[in-house]
């Protein structure tokens, strides 16, 4: 079910039913090559959920268009609003979910750049006692028998990474009038290797996305297909409602989060 369209006399009932957790899409706004839309991870991450929460019951929170994105900043269309913003944002925001009675509270991420923030975020819920619990899931996550799956229809996948084949398909299937293969680049999504020297001995600057990939785009996405996106979008769609089930049945992350806050107040060896 969904925040927005329940009315206040329903909510409380929903909040049962869904087990008290709230799940959250996120994603960004930027380009994604020249054939996709600028909400392109907003629109996957959004339909997968919605799609999953058809099978496993949980709140649905209006999703998130707002992402880590200042490293795109060259390109029309990015929305860049300061990491300091977003992280006091989705403090206050979860906050405020909990306080109305949802204590577990899933970000389902459609926007790589998200990721590394959105699991710090997770991570500093420690610092002090809150009384809600943070997760943090990537939307194209696949198992390995998926990720065959997706081989086997499609061939080995050269390269990958952004408006790619996985994510041309997967709008393609969900909203093929925002597709626009025509206006396509190929080219743009062969990486430049500016950085690679710094890369092959484990260093990551700011800049090495841009460094490799200006255009943005990782990977050629001239075969992708609905059908692929169908198969691909199936996939997210069930990991997450095994996710759902498990956070509306299980109260374990909770208590021990309670464990820790109580020994943090008397620490020993």
């Amino acid at each position: 079910m969904f925040w927005e369209q329940i009315t206040v006399d329903q909510f409380a009932a929903a909040r049962e039913i869904c087990g008290g957790v709230c799940v959250i899409p996120i994603g960004c706004l930027e380009k994604h090559g020249n054939q996709l839309p600028l909400g392109t991870d907003i629109l996957t991450a959004r339909t997968a959920v919605a799609r999953a929460a058809e099978k496993s019951e949980v709140m649905v929170f209006p999703y998130l268009p707002f992402g880590i994105v200042s490293e795109v900043k060259h390109k029309l269309g990015t929305i860049a609003l300061s990491s300091q913003l977003q992280y006091h944002m989705l403090e206050e925001l979860c906050e405020e979910i909990a306080r109305n009675g949802f204590h577990k509270i899933l970000f389902v991420n459609g926007h790589g750049g998200n990721t590394n923030f959105l699991r710090y975020f997770s991570q500093s819920r420690h610092e002090h006692p809150c009384d809600y619990t943070v997760f943090t899931y990537e939307l194209f996550r696949k198992t390995p028998e998926q990720e065959a799956a997706f081989l086997a229809l499609n061939g080995p996948v050269k390269e990958s990474g952004h408006a790619d084949i996985y994510e041309t398909s997967v709008v393609m299937a969900i909203a093929p009038e925002q597709v626009h293969m025509e206006a396509l680049r190929p080219q743009d999504g062969r990486s430049l290797g500016r950085m690679d020297a710094y890369a092959k001995l484990g260093a990551y600057s700011g800049i090495s996305w841009y460094a490799s990939y200006p255009y943005q785009m990782a990977g050629d996405p001239s075969d992708a297909t609905a059908q692929k996106g169908e198969l691909l979008l199936n996939g997210f769609v069930e990991n997450l409602a095994h996710l759902f089930d498990l956070l509306k049945n299980s109260d374990l992350p909770g208590e021990l989060q309670e464990e820790f806050y109580m020994q943090c107040d008397t620490p020993q060896a």
